[in-house]
């Protein structure tokens, strides 16, 4: 009877076609591979110890501010007030996570300006409404909130603005001439060999609060395959311009640097500080909930001491429910973006950072092919015993490797795919031997039998 034949080179085949799909998958970035890999990364990030303190305090307008103010949106003097507050209580850089994009005009505001035009209109009108005429101005003064909004912020000459972009293929590019001065003052030129998230509209606050703010950085982010943020867009390009975000330029701010000051290369640098990126010059953020927070309501009603703002940065931003922009992040699900913006700041500041080195993709691909080796020639070689006991410590060694980077150097290597792979190869390898063990004693039984019935 024909006996069943191990084909030589099959182990050989199954090793090599695994260790193609793995690659293909790990290189294109497979997005459930991807997930998996972020998933790792968030665990190992959760490991990690607390950071260390930063000089960034969060103004909420919160659930209770809502409740005991009044509804979103408030007339915009209350942010001029809390602007001045920060101001008297010597707040170093005061950011104002709110994008005032377009002229705050009620009606109220318009009836009394018809008047006053009408007044102006005639001569004869105006000598007689004297007090009239004054009262009127006097209300246009009080009705005026981006008057008074723009009053208080330069006065501070301390606050930041956000700004935001609509990212997607740009379009014909414009010349420096065509953009405003305050956007070109808030950017950079391109640098050779940069790569950064490109945008095709731009979304600023109104012309004159832009023109009074110490400076702009835009509030975009840039979610991972599984919808999660866990890293900041430093820089996007537009009109061939590279504009730093919300963080960075409130860091710039607190250093006592303009956005002139970065310069790119391998990373951002600011003088004598060193910020890594990777990909379009992401930076990894390690996230905490250590951070100073107060509500809105208590900081203006003066339940709050000053000396918790003096010479902090400080960020009005909205929290409240169905009002704030509430992230997936590592710390989880509906977190406000002020505490993105708070981790990327202290970050950056206490010289914390996750880093993506530039050899880690080198080292995971010759890792899978190392691996794709030992599945291919080695496991085929050795008893099950003795390749169980080697496969386990290969992984081992690999996850330990790579939490060892990550938890002592702050170093982040993907060692999921390549585990994935020992795995499933060592798997599959192991149970076709087992398969074909069986297989051949049935063949070995079924011939004996033949033959005792021969006999």
């Amino acid at each position: 009877m024909k006996r069943f034949k191990k084909g030589p080179g099959s182990d050989f085949l199954i090793g090599l076609l695994l260790t193609l799909l793995m690659l293909v998958a790990f290189y294109f970035e497979w997005t459930p591979l991807e997930v998996l890999e972020n998933q790792l990364y968030d665990l190992e990030l959760s490991l990690q110890g607390k950071s260390s303190p930063s000089p960034v305090v969060i103004v909420a307008i919160d659930d209770d501010s809502i409740a005991n103010i009044g509804r979103w949106p408030w007339p915009r003097a209350h942010i001029a007030n809390m602007i001045r507050l920060m101001k008297d209580y010597e707040a170093k850089v005061i950011g104002v996570n709110i994008i005032y994009s377009e002229s705050d005009i009620s009606q109220g505001l318009q009836e009394v300006r018809d008047l006053i035009r009408k007044i102006d209109e005639e001569p004869g009108l105006r000598k007689g409404a004297g007090p009239i005429y004054e009262a009127l101005k006097e209300s246009e003064q009080r009705l005026d909130n981006d008057a008074i909004l723009l009053a208080s912020i330069q006065e501070s000459n301390n606050v930041v603005l956000p700004l935001f972009f609509v990212l997607g293929k740009a379009q014909a590019a414009g010349t420096d001439d065509e953009m405003p001065d305050y956007l070109k003052t808030n950017s950079v030129g391109p640098t050779e060999g940069v790569k950064v998230a490109i945008a095709q509209m731009i979304i600023p606050p109104i012309p004159d609060l832009a023109m009074s703010a110490a400076g702009l950085g835009h509030v975009n982010v840039i979610a991972d395959a599984d919808g999660t943020i866990r890293s900041e867009p430093l820089l996007i390009g537009y009109e061939n311009r590279y504009f730093p975000s919300f963080a960075l330029q409130l860091t710039l701010k607190y250093l006592n640097r303009d956005v002139k000051d970065v310069h790119l290369s391998n990373g951002l640098r600011l003088a004598d500080q060193y910020i890594p990126t990777y990909d379009t010059n992401k930076m990894l953020v390690k996230f905490s909930t250590d951070l100073e927070y107060y509500s809105f309501f208590d900081v203006i009603g003066y339940n709050v001491h000053p000396e918790v703002f003096k010479k902090k940065i400080v960020i009005i931003a909205l929290t409240a429910t169905g009002l704030g922009t509430m992230q997936v992040t590592p710390l989880g699900p509906n977190v406000p973006a002020c505490v993105t913006i708070a981790n990327v700041i202290g970050n950056i500041l206490n010289n914390e950072h996750v880093v993506r080195p530039g050899w880690a993709l080198y080292l995971e691909l010759g890792i899978i092919l190392l691996f794709g080796i030992f599945i291919s020639l080695v496991i085929p070689r050795l008893k099950a015993g003795v390749s169980a006991i080697a496969t386990i410590t290969l992984l081992i060694v690999w996850f330990g490797t790579g939490m060892a980077l990550f938890m002592l150097g702050g170093l982040w290597i993907k060692v999921l795919s390549a585990s994935l792979l020992l795995l499933f190869g060592y798997t599959i390898v192991v149970s076709k031997r087992y398969l074909f063990t069986e297989k051949s004693k049935e063949h070995i039984e079924a011939d004996s039998i033949e033959t005792n019935k021969m006999l």
